[in-house]
Protein backbone atom coordinates (compact mmCIF):
# COMPACT_ATOMS: atom_id res chain seq x y z
CA UNK A 1 0.00 0.00 0.00
CA UNK A 2 2.51 2.37 0.73
CA UNK A 3 4.57 1.29 -2.73
CA UNK A 4 1.40 2.60 -4.29
CA UNK A 5 0.72 5.63 -2.40
CA UNK A 6 4.69 6.13 -3.35
CA UNK A 7 3.96 6.20 -7.19
CA UNK A 8 0.65 7.98 -6.92
CA UNK A 9 3.16 10.91 -5.58
CA UNK A 10 5.66 10.82 -7.58
CA UNK A 11 3.14 10.75 -10.70
CA UNK A 12 0.65 13.48 -9.21
CA UNK A 13 4.45 15.66 -8.80
CA UNK A 14 5.20 14.80 -12.38
CA UNK A 15 2.04 15.94 -13.57
CA UNK A 16 2.02 19.12 -11.60
CA UNK A 17 5.25 20.35 -12.55
CA UNK A 18 4.14 19.38 -16.25
CA UNK A 19 1.26 21.47 -15.34
CA UNK A 20 2.92 24.51 -14.20
CA UNK A 21 5.43 24.12 -17.09
CA UNK A 22 2.84 24.77 -20.07
CA UNK A 23 2.50 27.90 -22.01
CA UNK A 24 -0.12 29.36 -20.22
CA UNK A 25 0.43 33.22 -22.27
CA UNK A 26 -2.12 33.68 -24.76
CA UNK A 27 -1.85 36.78 -27.65
CA UNK A 28 -0.89 40.23 -27.18
CA UNK A 29 0.58 38.77 -23.71
CA UNK A 30 -2.70 38.66 -22.13
CA UNK A 31 -2.77 34.91 -20.03
CA UNK A 32 -5.44 32.49 -19.71
CA UNK A 33 -6.37 34.53 -16.48
CA UNK A 34 -7.34 37.88 -19.38
CA UNK A 35 -4.46 39.65 -17.28
CA UNK A 36 -2.06 41.71 -19.27
CA UNK A 37 1.22 40.47 -18.45
CA UNK A 38 3.58 42.58 -20.87
CA UNK A 39 1.67 45.59 -19.83
CA UNK A 40 2.81 44.55 -16.04
CA UNK A 41 6.52 43.74 -16.92
CA UNK A 42 6.97 46.60 -19.57
CA UNK A 43 6.06 48.89 -16.40
CA UNK A 44 8.67 46.85 -14.17
CA UNK A 45 11.46 46.41 -16.26
CA UNK A 46 11.71 50.20 -17.96
CA UNK A 47 10.34 52.08 -14.79
CA UNK A 48 11.97 50.33 -11.84
CA UNK A 49 14.79 47.69 -12.75
CA UNK A 50 16.30 49.61 -15.70
CA UNK A 51 16.50 52.55 -14.15
CA UNK A 52 17.74 51.21 -10.71
CA UNK A 53 20.74 49.50 -12.30
CA UNK A 54 21.64 52.80 -14.07
CA UNK A 55 21.33 54.75 -10.69
CA UNK A 56 23.55 51.69 -9.37
CA UNK A 57 25.74 51.81 -12.09
CA UNK A 58 26.19 55.45 -11.90
CA UNK A 59 27.13 55.34 -8.12
CA UNK A 60 29.50 52.83 -8.74
CA UNK A 61 31.35 55.12 -11.63
CA UNK A 62 31.10 57.49 -9.01
CA UNK A 63 32.69 55.53 -6.43
CA UNK A 64 35.38 54.35 -8.62
CA UNK A 65 36.09 57.89 -9.35
CA UNK A 66 36.36 58.73 -5.94
CA UNK A 67 38.60 55.71 -4.44
CA UNK A 68 41.01 56.74 -7.71
CA UNK A 69 41.36 60.47 -6.32
CA UNK A 70 41.79 58.75 -3.04
CA UNK A 71 44.27 56.75 -4.17
CA UNK A 72 46.38 59.55 -5.85
CA UNK A 73 46.32 62.00 -2.59
CA UNK A 74 45.13 59.43 0.19
CA UNK A 75 44.35 62.80 2.91
CA UNK A 76 41.20 63.00 5.28
CA UNK A 77 39.54 65.01 2.36
CA UNK A 78 39.51 62.48 -0.33
CA UNK A 79 38.91 59.44 2.44
CA UNK A 80 35.46 61.24 2.81
CA UNK A 81 34.78 61.89 -0.71
CA UNK A 82 34.77 58.05 -1.04
CA UNK A 83 32.93 57.30 1.93
CA UNK A 84 30.67 59.49 0.73
CA UNK A 85 30.19 57.87 -2.56
CA UNK A 86 30.42 54.48 -0.76
CA UNK A 87 27.09 55.04 1.18
CA UNK A 88 25.37 56.37 -2.03
CA UNK A 89 26.36 53.12 -3.63
CA UNK A 90 25.24 50.72 -0.79
CA UNK A 91 22.11 52.53 -1.09
CA UNK A 92 21.58 51.79 -4.79
CA UNK A 93 22.54 48.22 -4.23
CA UNK A 94 19.32 47.54 -2.11
CA UNK A 95 17.09 48.39 -5.10
CA UNK A 96 18.54 45.59 -7.03
CA UNK A 97 18.98 43.20 -4.19
CA UNK A 98 16.16 41.31 -5.25
CA UNK A 99 16.82 41.29 -9.38
CA UNK A 100 18.95 38.71 -9.19
CA UNK A 101 17.50 36.94 -12.25
CA UNK A 102 18.39 36.79 -15.97
CA UNK A 103 21.73 39.02 -16.67
CA UNK A 104 22.49 39.17 -13.00
CA UNK A 105 21.87 35.93 -11.74
CA UNK A 106 24.07 34.99 -15.15
CA UNK A 107 26.46 37.47 -13.70
CA UNK A 108 26.19 36.21 -10.02
CA UNK A 109 26.71 39.99 -9.52
CA UNK A 110 25.06 39.53 -5.78
CA UNK A 111 28.30 37.50 -5.26
CA UNK A 112 30.24 40.45 -6.79
CA UNK A 113 28.45 43.37 -4.86
CA UNK A 114 27.25 41.88 -1.02
CA UNK A 115 28.26 38.82 0.95
CA UNK A 116 28.67 39.55 4.67
CA UNK A 117 29.58 39.54 7.04
CA UNK A 118 33.05 40.03 4.84
CA UNK A 119 36.22 37.94 5.51
CA UNK A 120 38.63 40.36 6.60
CA UNK A 121 41.42 37.99 7.33
CA UNK A 122 41.07 36.82 3.93
CA UNK A 123 41.24 40.68 2.90
CA UNK A 124 44.40 40.94 4.57
CA UNK A 125 46.20 37.86 3.46
CA UNK A 126 45.25 38.97 -0.06
CA UNK A 127 46.62 42.54 0.51
CA UNK A 128 49.82 41.36 1.67
CA UNK A 129 50.78 38.06 -0.88
CA UNK A 130 49.69 40.82 -3.83
CA UNK A 131 48.24 37.41 -5.98
CA UNK A 132 44.70 37.53 -5.40
CA UNK A 133 41.70 36.41 -7.95
CA UNK A 134 39.09 38.20 -7.36
CA UNK A 135 36.25 35.72 -9.74
CA UNK A 136 37.49 32.96 -7.59
CA UNK A 137 35.17 31.30 -5.01
CA UNK A 138 37.36 31.96 -2.15
CA UNK A 139 36.89 35.43 -1.87
CA UNK A 140 33.51 35.92 -2.79
CA UNK A 141 33.50 37.49 1.13
CA UNK A 142 36.80 39.35 0.66
CA UNK A 143 35.54 41.77 -2.10
CA UNK A 144 32.60 43.88 -2.84
CA UNK A 145 30.85 46.82 -0.73
CA UNK A 146 31.50 44.54 2.31
CA UNK A 147 34.87 44.75 2.17
CA UNK A 148 35.24 48.00 1.36
CA UNK A 149 32.97 48.86 4.15
CA UNK A 150 36.03 47.33 6.39
CA UNK A 151 38.89 48.77 4.44
CA UNK A 152 36.97 52.12 4.72
CA UNK A 153 35.81 52.23 8.28
CA UNK A 154 36.89 49.41 10.04
CA UNK A 155 40.54 49.75 9.75
CA UNK A 156 40.54 52.63 12.25
CA UNK A 157 39.46 54.34 15.15
CA UNK A 158 39.21 57.72 13.85
CA UNK A 159 39.31 59.28 9.59
CA UNK A 160 43.32 60.06 10.50
CA UNK A 161 44.17 56.07 11.41
CA UNK A 162 42.07 54.93 8.09
CA UNK A 163 44.31 57.42 6.48
CA UNK A 164 47.19 55.81 8.07
CA UNK A 165 46.39 52.68 7.26
CA UNK A 166 46.42 53.37 3.51
CA UNK A 167 49.78 55.44 3.48
CA UNK A 168 51.25 53.23 5.46
CA UNK A 169 54.96 52.37 4.15
CA UNK A 170 54.86 48.65 3.96
CA UNK A 171 51.38 48.02 2.27
CA UNK A 172 49.96 51.19 2.02
CA UNK A 173 50.18 51.03 -2.16
CA UNK A 174 48.75 47.46 -2.01
CA UNK A 175 45.73 48.36 0.07
CA UNK A 176 45.06 51.56 -2.32
CA UNK A 177 45.27 48.54 -4.92
CA UNK A 178 42.74 46.65 -3.59
CA UNK A 179 40.58 48.98 -3.14
CA UNK A 180 40.40 50.21 -6.62
CA UNK A 181 40.22 46.59 -7.92
CA UNK A 182 37.51 46.22 -5.42
CA UNK A 183 35.72 49.02 -7.01
CA UNK A 184 36.52 48.19 -10.57
CA UNK A 185 35.40 44.60 -10.15
CA UNK A 186 31.87 46.16 -9.10
CA UNK A 187 31.93 48.39 -11.83
CA UNK A 188 32.27 46.19 -14.79
CA UNK A 189 29.65 43.77 -13.59
CA UNK A 190 26.82 46.45 -12.97
CA UNK A 191 27.92 47.54 -16.24
CA UNK A 192 27.96 44.58 -17.86
CA UNK A 193 24.05 43.56 -16.59
CA UNK A 194 22.92 47.05 -17.44
CA UNK A 195 24.17 46.68 -21.08
CA UNK A 196 22.05 43.00 -21.32
CA UNK A 197 18.91 45.04 -20.25
CA UNK A 198 18.65 47.82 -22.57
CA UNK A 199 17.63 48.07 -25.42
CA UNK A 200 20.49 49.38 -27.09
CA UNK A 201 22.69 46.37 -25.91
CA UNK A 202 21.36 43.12 -25.32
CA UNK A 203 17.95 43.70 -24.82
CA UNK A 204 17.27 41.32 -22.42
CA UNK A 205 14.15 44.04 -21.80
CA UNK A 206 12.55 42.58 -24.82
CA UNK A 207 12.96 39.05 -23.41
CA UNK A 208 11.95 39.91 -19.94
CA UNK A 209 8.59 41.67 -21.35
CA UNK A 210 7.31 39.15 -23.80
CA UNK A 211 8.16 36.06 -21.60
CA UNK A 212 4.06 35.80 -20.27
CA UNK A 213 2.72 33.44 -18.24
CA UNK A 214 3.52 31.64 -14.79
CA UNK A 215 5.49 29.11 -15.08
CA UNK A 216 9.43 28.29 -14.07
CA UNK A 217 10.95 29.73 -16.67
CA UNK A 218 8.53 32.77 -17.34
CA UNK A 219 9.51 36.05 -16.27
CA UNK A 220 6.80 36.62 -13.60
CA UNK A 221 8.38 32.63 -12.65
CA UNK A 222 11.81 34.08 -12.45
CA UNK A 223 10.55 37.16 -10.94
CA UNK A 224 8.96 36.02 -8.33
CA UNK A 225 11.42 33.49 -7.69
CA UNK A 226 14.35 36.06 -7.36
CA UNK A 227 12.45 37.95 -4.88
CA UNK A 228 11.46 35.71 -2.78
CA UNK A 229 14.68 33.86 -2.58
CA UNK A 230 16.34 36.89 -1.72
CA UNK A 231 13.73 38.27 1.06
CA UNK A 232 14.03 35.12 2.64
CA UNK A 233 17.59 34.59 2.78
CA UNK A 234 19.35 37.93 2.60
CA UNK A 235 16.80 40.01 4.07
CA UNK A 236 14.57 38.56 6.78
CA UNK A 237 17.60 36.28 7.68
CA UNK A 238 20.64 37.91 6.64
CA UNK A 239 20.10 41.54 7.41
CA UNK A 240 17.41 40.55 10.90
CA UNK A 241 17.38 36.94 11.61
CA UNK A 242 20.76 35.80 11.53
CA UNK A 243 22.24 38.92 13.45
CA UNK A 244 19.49 38.41 16.47
CA UNK A 245 20.28 34.74 16.75
CA UNK A 246 16.97 33.56 15.30
CA UNK A 247 19.02 32.03 12.26
CA UNK A 248 22.15 30.89 14.26
CA UNK A 249 21.04 28.99 16.89
CA UNK A 250 19.84 31.41 19.40
CA UNK A 251 23.56 32.93 19.52
CA UNK A 252 23.13 36.74 18.78
CA UNK A 253 26.21 37.69 15.98
CA UNK A 254 25.67 41.63 16.39
CA UNK A 255 28.84 42.23 14.11
CA UNK A 256 27.45 39.68 11.67
CA UNK A 257 24.65 42.79 10.30
CA UNK A 258 25.28 44.21 7.08
CA UNK A 259 27.44 47.48 6.72
CA UNK A 260 28.62 46.52 10.31
CA UNK A 261 32.17 49.07 10.45
CA UNK A 262 29.64 51.66 8.74
CA UNK A 263 27.03 51.42 10.70
CA UNK A 264 24.34 51.91 7.90
CA UNK A 265 22.49 48.70 8.57
CA UNK A 266 19.29 50.04 9.69
CA UNK A 267 19.33 52.75 7.38
CA UNK A 268 20.05 50.27 4.20
CA UNK A 269 17.46 47.51 5.64
CA UNK A 270 14.65 50.41 5.15
CA UNK A 271 15.96 51.29 1.98
CA UNK A 272 15.52 47.61 0.94
CA UNK A 273 12.18 47.16 1.75
CA UNK A 274 11.23 50.50 0.76
CA UNK A 275 12.71 49.28 -2.70
CA UNK A 276 10.97 46.04 -2.35
CA UNK A 277 7.41 48.06 -1.42
CA UNK A 278 8.48 49.60 -4.62
CA UNK A 279 8.68 47.07 -6.68
CA UNK A 280 5.69 45.10 -5.48
CA UNK A 281 3.17 48.42 -6.44
CA UNK A 282 4.78 48.94 -9.37
CA UNK A 283 6.02 52.27 -8.89
CA UNK A 284 8.77 53.71 -10.87
CA UNK A 285 11.99 54.41 -8.95
CA UNK A 286 12.86 57.93 -9.70
CA UNK A 287 9.35 59.41 -9.98
CA UNK A 288 7.44 56.77 -7.63
CA UNK A 289 4.39 57.41 -9.93
CA UNK A 290 1.92 54.65 -9.81
CA UNK A 291 2.40 51.53 -12.85
CA UNK A 292 1.06 48.12 -13.16
CA UNK A 293 2.28 45.86 -10.54
CA UNK A 294 1.88 42.46 -8.50
CA UNK A 295 -0.81 44.39 -6.51
CA UNK A 296 -2.86 45.38 -9.68
CA UNK A 297 -2.66 41.90 -11.21
CA UNK A 298 -3.82 40.15 -7.40
CA UNK A 299 -6.61 42.37 -7.65
CA UNK A 300 -7.78 41.77 -11.59
CA UNK A 301 -7.54 38.16 -9.81
CA UNK A 302 -10.32 39.06 -7.30
CA UNK A 303 -7.99 38.79 -4.50
CA UNK A 304 -8.16 42.49 -3.67
CA UNK A 305 -7.65 42.45 0.05
CA UNK A 306 -4.42 40.01 0.03
CA UNK A 307 -3.24 42.88 -2.60
CA UNK A 308 -3.85 45.56 0.00
CA UNK A 309 -2.84 42.89 3.01
CA UNK A 310 0.71 42.79 1.29
CA UNK A 311 0.81 46.62 0.82
CA UNK A 312 0.01 47.04 3.99
CA UNK A 313 2.62 44.81 5.90
CA UNK A 314 5.27 46.30 4.32
CA UNK A 315 4.43 49.35 5.55
CA UNK A 316 4.65 47.34 9.18
CA UNK A 317 7.69 46.48 8.52
CA UNK A 318 9.17 49.52 7.34
CA UNK A 319 7.65 51.56 10.14
CA UNK A 320 9.38 48.87 12.84
CA UNK A 321 12.71 49.17 10.95
CA UNK A 322 12.61 52.84 11.32
CA UNK A 323 11.39 52.91 14.75
CA UNK A 324 14.48 50.99 16.52
CA UNK A 325 16.62 52.73 18.24
CA UNK A 326 18.82 55.72 16.38
CA UNK A 327 22.04 53.43 16.88
CA UNK A 328 24.04 50.70 15.10
CA UNK A 329 22.00 48.08 14.40
CA UNK A 330 24.62 45.98 15.97
CA UNK A 331 24.67 47.65 19.37
CA UNK A 332 20.71 46.95 19.60
CA UNK A 333 20.87 43.86 18.94
CA UNK A 334 23.15 43.52 21.95
CA UNK A 335 21.39 45.67 24.32
CA UNK A 336 17.73 44.97 23.22
CA UNK A 337 17.31 42.59 21.10
CA UNK A 338 13.49 41.50 21.23
CA UNK A 339 13.01 44.61 19.59
CA UNK A 340 15.13 43.66 16.93
CA UNK A 341 13.06 40.16 17.59
CA UNK A 342 9.55 41.94 16.98
CA UNK A 343 10.49 43.33 13.82
CA UNK A 344 11.46 39.36 12.03
CA UNK A 345 8.02 38.32 13.23
CA UNK A 346 6.43 41.48 11.35
CA UNK A 347 8.86 40.38 8.55
CA UNK A 348 8.11 36.51 8.58
CA UNK A 349 4.12 37.67 7.95
CA UNK A 350 5.57 38.89 4.55
CA UNK A 351 6.95 35.52 3.76
CA UNK A 352 3.91 33.90 4.22
CA UNK A 353 1.65 36.75 2.83
CA UNK A 354 4.00 36.77 -0.38
CA UNK A 355 5.77 33.06 -0.77
CA UNK A 356 2.49 30.99 -0.13
CA UNK A 357 -0.34 33.82 -0.34
CA UNK A 358 0.53 35.19 -3.48
CA UNK A 359 2.37 32.80 -5.43
CA UNK A 360 -0.86 30.73 -5.05
CA UNK A 361 -2.95 33.30 -6.82
CA UNK A 362 -0.57 34.33 -9.37
CA UNK A 363 0.34 30.06 -10.11
CA UNK A 364 3.75 30.52 -9.49
CA UNK A 365 5.53 27.84 -8.44
CA UNK A 366 8.65 28.23 -5.95
CA UNK A 367 11.19 26.49 -7.54
CA UNK A 368 14.22 26.94 -4.98
CA UNK A 369 15.25 24.96 -1.92
CA UNK A 370 13.36 26.49 1.10
CA UNK A 371 16.16 25.76 4.27
CA UNK A 372 13.42 26.43 7.42
CA UNK A 373 9.89 25.21 5.73
CA UNK A 374 8.69 28.23 6.73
Amino acid sequence: MKVFSSIQNTIFAVFFILLVSCDDSGENGTTTDGFDQEALLSNLGENYIIPAYTNLGGDINQLETSVAAFANTSDISNLQAVRGSFEVAYKSWQSCSMLEFGPADATILRGSMNIYPTNTTQIESNIESGNYNLDAASNASAKGLPAMDYLLYGTGFDEAEVVAYFTDETFGAARLQYLQNIATDMRVKVDAVLQEWVPSGGNYLDTFVSSTGTSVGSSLGLMVNALMLDYERFVRDGKIGIPAGVRSAGVTRPTAVEANYSEMSKELAVECLNAYQKLYLGNALQTDASGQGLDDYLTALGREQLSQDIDAQFTTVINDLSALEDRPLSVTISSNNQSVLDVYAEMQKLVVLLKVDMTSALGVLISYQDNDGD
